[in-house]
């Protein structure tokens, strides 16, 4: 997991897909690795792939707590902004312990320059507007 990690961390998606669909098919509920997954399928450019991701943390959902913050960097990585922010919001009702890392995740990048950004992150307390 560690490795796939670094691979999406540095831009090596097709290599983090690689790592995370052999995990993922001896335990399809470890939300990490289909976080990950979902995100390097996003940035890979294989919408239809992120998209499945995301449909298997909805069902994932009916059964038990579900990272919205997860959902939400999927949806970043995919340009849906709008439905992101939705995630983001959810997040903040669920009180999702990664919301704390919001301004220094790379993963919610795309979001950082719109004034919902800003005014989650004062709404969480942590520093905004920069």
């Amino acid at each position: 997991y560690v490795l796939a990690l670094t691979c999406n961390t540095n831009g090596m998606y097709e290599k983090a897909i690689a790592l995370l669909e052999k995990p993922l098919n001896a335990d399809q509920i470890n939300q990490n690795h289909v976080w990950m997954l979902g995100y390097a399928y996003a940035h890979a450019r294989k919408e239809t792939e992120a998209r499945q991701v995301i449909e298997t943390f909805k069902t994932l959902a009916q059964k038990e707590y579900v990272l919205s913050y997860a959902v939400a960097s999927i949806y970043a990585a995919l340009g849906e902004k709008d439905l992101a922010f939705t995630e983001l919001e959810r997040a903040f009702v669920d009180h999702d312990w990664n919301l704390h890392r919001l301004n220094v995740d790379s993963l919610m990048d795309p979001l950082r320059h719109d004034p919902r950004f800003d005014d989650l992150a004062k709404r969480l307390g942590l520093p905004h507007g920069q």
